[in-house]
């Protein structure tokens, strides 16, 4: 009797144990949108990339391209350079926004961000965030 009650309440906090990173790891890196529209024949993407300080990351960055729609294809038409933000995990909330903004002429553009959390070379949190579609004449 006591084994299976054993067994029962290893079960039990083995099945708690498997639920809760999985949950505390998708609450805790996040990224916000702070600006994503057409305007003046540009599209314009702003993400913030966030770090809770309950995580055990210790870098962020974010790569972000440009693509035009050419015979219904995504093609990437501009790449900018990767930006990265670390930190000592130290309790504090770490953030790292980018904005980019890509000039279109005679097609349908947008950009594409990658959003990542890093600790060390692991990768912890990984989110692709995409523009609205952007069609001239705007």
């Amino acid at each position: 009797m006591r084994q299976r009650l054993a067994l029962g309440w290893t079960l039990l906090i083995v099945l708690l144990a498997l639920a809760l990173p999985a949950t505390t790891l998708a609450a805790s890196y996040n990224h916000k949108i702070t600006r994503n529209e057409c305007g003046a024949s540009k599209v314009f993407l702003t993400v913030k990339a966030i770090a809770p300080g309950t995580t055990p990351g210790n870098k962020l960055t974010i790569d972000s391209w440009a693509q035009e729609k050419h015979g219904g294809v995504w093609q990437t038409t501009w790449v900018w350079n990767q930006v990265k933000y670390t930190y000592t995990p130290d309790g504090t909330k770490h953030t790292l926004t980018v904005a980019r903004n890509y000039p279109f002429m005679t097609y349908t553009a947008r950009i594409v961000m990658q959003v990542r959390a890093f600790s060390g070379h692991t990768q912890l949190y990984s989110a692709t965030v995409r523009s609205v579609r952007c069609v001239f004449p705007y």
